[in-house]
């Protein structure tokens, strides 16, 4: 079993949200608090460089990009259909699985 699905079979809540609050009423985090994760991890292992959610997700986009990741599938991953990209062109697209996607390219 993915280890989300168990997580998500523990939860004692009804929030939609993937990821929420420690403390009731649940609710889904905020980009704020991710930002306080990523502190905590980047002071426990000693990084000098500030590190943000953007920083992340940018160094993600280069290597998936670096690799050959289609931008179509990179936008759907990362869950940003812009720059003219919309639902026709990423149908098109479809028959490659995102996890499948993120799997070949960014390992």
């Amino acid at each position: 079993m993915n280890s989300y699905k168990i997580y998500l079979g523990e939860r004692d809540d009804d929030s939609k949200a993937l990821f929420v609050s420690e403390r009731k009423p649940y609710s889904g985090i905020v980009a704020r608090t991710i930002q306080r994760e990523i502190n905590i991890i980047s002071k426990r292992t000693g990084l000098k460089k500030q590190i943000s959610p953007n920083i992340l997700r940018n160094t993600f986009t280069k290597i998936m990009l670096n690799n050959g990741c289609p931008t179509q599938i990179l936008q759907e991953l990362l869950g940003n259909e812009g720059y003219n990209t919309g639902i026709e062109a990423l149908s098109k697209i479809r028959n490659e699985n995102p996890k499948e996607a993120h799997d070949k390219y960014l390992y």
